[in-house]
């Protein structure tokens, strides 16, 4: 699934392309999937803003009511806008074509149809997934270390907290791992000291940052790749995720996979103890 290095990725490469153009058409045929998009005809994008792994697209006109037009890509979902505006040919799994007045095209595909859209009056969002409930921005001023202290210090299993959305928004099962190997935490720790809390916090935000810088990661099954079809830059500066039975590049241990909160998961039992404290 596409995590916010990812989705902010997507969303630094697809504003210029939508903010400030008229759409005249939306043309799919799953509208339980891609819910009151007929709203959108007439309608102008204003911007593209993200909230976790969801991208909101703002729509503002003139005597209008503004719309939010909310768009959860899952595991293969993906925006294409080719360079020149149109497309020559269908994107292969194009399932949403959005066209424009000045004669652009955005095409929305996805694979395995897990994606949805929402359009929704401005701010109301009862009912797309997690989207009320999500945590912080990591990113942002609102996470907070003494409150991620304290989450961090409960009894719950950190990768599963992690993962779960409501401790900090965008986090997936590659940044995790990776922010857990950089803190030197095992991902079944809990009741972490502050110390740890205070590596963690800083392996959150330095590990997304560079993502975000290379365009997230393209990895070896390359379902994602950026609006423009280039592949994100960062897998290959991937330290654990995907590296089973690989050494370990801190210590050269063998990086192994197992299950945590249901999903695999890559850490160094070296780098990485169960029981180590500080």
């Amino acid at each position: 699934m596409p995590e916010l290095p990812e989705v902010e990725s997507t969303r630094r490469e697809l504003a210029p392309a939508v903010t400030g153009r008229q759409i005249i058409a939306v043309e799919h045929a799953d509208p339980d999937r891609y819910q009151n998009t007929v709203w959108l005809v007439g309608r102008t994008v204003s911007g593209v803003d993200r909230r976790g792994k969801i991208l909101i697209f703002r729509l503002d006109d003139a005597g209008l009511a503004p719309l939010d037009l909310v768009v959860h890509l899952k595991m293969t979902g993906a925006f294409r806008a080719p360079a020149s505006g149109r497309f020559e040919a269908p994107p292969r799994f194009e399932r949403v074509r959005v066209k424009f007045t000045d004669d652009r095209e955005v095409s929305f595909t996805d694979p395995r149809r897990f994606g949805r859209w929402w359009v929704r009056p401005r701010g109301e969002y009862a009912g797309i997934d997690a989207l009320p409930h999500l945590g912080p921005e990591p990113l942002g001023e609102a996470f907070d270390l003494a409150a991620f202290s304290a989450l961090v210090g409960g009894r719950r299993a950190v990768k599963a907290g992690l993962l779960s959305q409501v401790w900090v928004a965008g986090l997936g099962n590659i940044y995790v791992d990776e922010a857990l190997w950089r803190a030197g935490i095992h991902p079944l720790a809990s009741r972490l000291s502050n110390g740890q809390a205070a590596r963690l916090h800083a392996a959150i935000r330095s590990v997304l940052s560079q993502a975000v810088e290379a365009g997230g990661s393209t990895l070896r099954d390359a379902r994602y790749t950026l609006p423009s079809g280039e592949p994100g830059g960062f897998a290959g500066r991937l330290m654990v995720y995907d590296r089973r039975n690989e050494p370990c590049l801190r210590c050269g241990s063998m990086i192994v996979k197992t299950r945590v909160a249901g999903r695999g998961t890559h850490w160094c039992p070296t780098c990485q103890p169960l029981d180590a404290r500080g």
